[in-house]
């Protein structure tokens, strides 16, 4: 599985875990998803969790969790791209 599919899939499966499933990629975390600092960092570590299952690592610094509050969907799986080996 390529390091993207693997992001997108995380991405969207946690998501769906979290009762947030969408088919929509312009969706803002923040705004439309109704996340916020705690919910999204809780969101990221379980991204993060998947990805490490998947054989990748992705690691992100305190500021990137507001900063994903700004972001859609599509944003936020190439963000999540670039800090991901």
């Amino acid at each position: 599985m390529t390091k993207l599919i693997a992001i997108t899939n995380a991405v969207n499966a946690q998501l769906t875990s979290d009762g947030r499933p969408t088919d929509d990629p312009t969706k803002v975390l923040g705004a439309d998803l109704h996340y916020i600092e705690p919910t999204m960092d809780n969101y990221l570590q379980a991204v993060k969790g998947l990805l490490q299952t998947a054989g990748y690592t992705f690691n992100y610094p305190a500021a990137f969790v507001a900063e994903a509050l700004t972001l859609n969907i599509a944003g936020l799986i190439g963000r999540i791209n670039d800090q991901t080996v």
